[in-house]
């Protein structure tokens, strides 16, 4: 079973990003009917692309984040095999005596699972953060491209 990460459905973000992409195609067909050097032609053409662009984007960081919650459970299944548990990108060691050979071993394994886990955090935060920068830009097109229009 994969663990769900936190605040995330990649389900519903896929949805979304091929709800938008049918919304710009949509947009694009219905453009035929208007003059295509009008201020208006122009606008929705921009704002059908930016919104087929955002769509693909959020679908690929979908398939980002059902990777990401397969590798989160990969981890917690390596780390409850070593006796360590994940929370929230931290790796832990549970309350409770232990052996010392258990102790030396979940001290030598803890960083290497904990720097997997950093991993892990770090590559979602950059899909995140791309996916941020690209509705950004696509916003700004738009923007520019209604500023046009006027």
């Amino acid at each position: 079973m994969v663990t769900t990460l936190r605040g995330t459905d990649p389900g519903s973000v896929s949805r979304l990003g091929g709800l938008l992409r049918t919304t710009a195609d949509t947009l694009s067909g219905d453009l035929a009917a208007l003059p295509a050097t009008s201020p208006l032609a122009q606008l929705a053409t921009a704002t059908a692309d930016q919104v087929d662009a955002i769509g693909s984007a959020l679908q690929v960081h979908a398939q980002e984040l059902a990777e990401a919650a397969a590798a989160y459970s990969r981890l917690q299944e390596r780390a409850a095999a070593l006796g360590l548990i994940v929370t929230d990108w931290t790796v832990t060691e549970p309350f409770g005596l232990i052996g010392s050979d258990v102790a030396a071993r979940r001290g030598v394994e803890r960083p290497q699972v904990q720097a997997q886990a950093d991993r892990l955090a770090s590559r979602l935060a950059r899909g995140r953060a791309q996916l941020a920068r690209q509705l950004a830009q696509a916003s700004q097109q738009v923007a520019r491209a209604s500023a046009a229009a006027r």
